[in-house]
């Protein structure tokens, strides 16, 4: 509701003779209505402007009409406001009662306009109510808010932030470090928006080379095309990423302990390089190393220094401090922000703020994951000889370590600690609402073969299984959050490929119509 007014010395509000009403969503269009023979006072509550603005914090506008005498021998009544109004609603709710009346000695009578618009009536009525009706609206304005502050702080609920939501994201997706989980996270993103990704042929985007922009289904230098989102598994290559991406792209990855992760991948790359297979266990891998370990073999990568290889190093290298030092330099000018698999969740806050993104776009179940029985734990010896073979890992992990913690620190430890804790209260009212039993299912036959995740090498991966009344919408969302990658993947290219062929029946259909 948008009011047009003159300025009227004599009060200390708006003076509005005749009053003018537009009806308007965020608009300056649509006709006034006059209401002749008025002088109203406008005043407005809790300091928000007049003026319609795009506005993405859930603001709400008390108006106040105040009567005053303007001359004597004439009395004038308010009329008593029920609620306030959303920035940009249509329309404004007003009690036309006064205190004590009944509905057929309203001070106001409402006459149905077209649209959205109102037509007020002012009559006659004692000047007592004006100190009545005054006092009440300025008392239910200031409860009303109270209630809501207090509301949003104890159900965690937080306003809209006022930035835009980033839809230009480069991921990163290193080997074993939770990366499938995030993964899952930003095909739902994209996949409810609608966005488009930078799909590669078949499972990535030609890894173990260096990422080359042909390597996305579909690209062509010479029609631009935008993309929105770039997430599957690819050894960093910035020129040619750019060439693919946005300008105003947003670069992220995630790093894990490198002693975890290498764990993690003896037991699940058994099948995909040959070094574990030649090796009887982890222990004695770590003891000797070069006993297995050819450096030009294929996939050897996944057993040295992976992270470093992911983001476009060599694996192989010697550790020259002002080698390693500049490399540094350059990831942390490259990437907006590293997450880490071991505080995964205040990684995900952070992520959200930098993505201006809502608390349920980054909720999450965790994907790709072994049960913990599965997962045996290091002597102090095999640990520290496994730091000294991935040793380029560690000092990756140490630096970007120290930057996510001075993160954390601008972003508020108490701050971080409350949203943290109302993330993992939503996973688990998710959980409650889709999963049969508390978390991943320990006899995959139960999982239908659908949803279903593959097991790689040693590694038994664990999947979820549904509780199966769910229906419509709710199942849908269950089932995405569950969904292994490789098959969401293949939707996304199922789906992308749809729209593409609808584009292209689309093209004859346009160029008749301006022919």
């Amino acid at each position: 509701m948008r009011v047009g007014s003159t300025p009227s010395p004599s009060h200390p509000c708006v003076g509005i003779h005749p009053l003018k009403v537009r009806s308007s969503a965020r608009s300056d269009s649509g006709p006034h209505l006059p209401l002749p023979n008025l002088n109203l006072v406008l005043c407005q509550g809790f300091g928000d402007s007049l003026k319609e603005r795009d506005s993405l914090r859930p603001r709400r506008r008390i108006l106040i009409y105040r009567a005053f005498r303007p001359s004597a021998g004439q009395n004038w009544a308010g009329a008593r406001l029920l609620g306030g109004e959303r920035l940009g609603a249509r329309s404004l709710s007003l009690s036309l009662t006064p205190p004590g009346d009944s509905p057929d000695s309203s001070v106001f009578s409402q006459e149905k306009m077209t649209g959205s618009q109102e037509l007020y009536k002012l009559s006659r009525m004692p000047a007592r109510y004006v100190a009545v009706a005054f006092a009440m609206v300025t008392s239910l304005s200031f409860c009303s808010r109270m209630v809501y502050l207090s509301t949003r702080n104890r159900f965690g609920i937080t306003p809209e932030p006022i930035c835009q939501p980033r839809t230009h994201v480069v991921f990163l997706k290193t080997h074993k470090t939770a990366s499938s989980t995030v993964l899952n996270i930003l095909y739902r993103f994209g996949d409810s928006r609608n966005l488009t990704f930078a799909l590669p042929f078949l499972d990535h985007l030609g890894y173990p080379s260096l990422f080359q922009a042909w390597f996305v289904k579909g690209f062509n230098p010479t029609h631009s095309k935008e993309y929105n989102i770039i997430c599957n598994h690819m050894r960093f290559n910035l020129p040619e990423v750019e060439k693919v991406m946005p300008k105003d792209s947003f670069y992220f990855t995630i790093l894990r302990n490198p002693n975890d992760l290498f764990e993690s991948s003896f037991s699940y790359f058994q099948n995909d390089a040959r070094v574990f297979r030649r090796a009887p266990s982890l222990e004695e891998f770590a003891q000797n190393p070069h006993k297995y370990y050819r450096p030009n073999e294929m996939n050897s990568q996944l057993a040295r220094n992976v992270m470093w290889f992911d983001l476009g190093g060599n694996h192989n290298g010697a550790g020259e401090l002002e080698r390693v030092n500049r490399t540094l330099q350059e990831l942390d000018a490259n990437f907006d922000l590293v997450l880490l698999s071991e505080y995964f969740d205040q990684s995900l806050i952070l992520l959200r703020e930098a993505l201006c993104w809502s608390l349920e776009d980054i909720a999450y179940f965790q994907l790709n994951v072994r049960g913990k029985s599965d997962i045996p734990s290091l002597s102090p010896y095999i640990a520290f000889k496994l730091r000294q073979w991935n040793s380029l890992d560690w000092l990756l992990y140490n630096h970007f370590n120290a930057s996510f913690w001075l993160r954390v620190a601008a972003y508020g430890e108490t701050r971080m600690d409350h949203d943290v804790s109302r993330l993992r209260e939503m996973r688990r009212r998710l959980g409650s609402t889709c999963l049969l039993g508390d978390g991943p299912a320990a006899n995959n036959k139960v999982i239908p073969p659908e949803i279903r995740p593959p097991s790689f090498g040693k590694a038994k991966i664990l999947g979820y299984a549904l509780k199966p009344n769910l229906m419509g919408p709710t199942k849908e969302m269950c089932t995405r959050m569950i969904l292994p990658e490789k098959h969401y993947l293949h939707r996304l290219m199922v789906k992308q490929e749809l729209i593409k062929t609808r584009h292209r029946m689309a093209e004859p259909m346009v160029k008749e119509q301006h022919d």
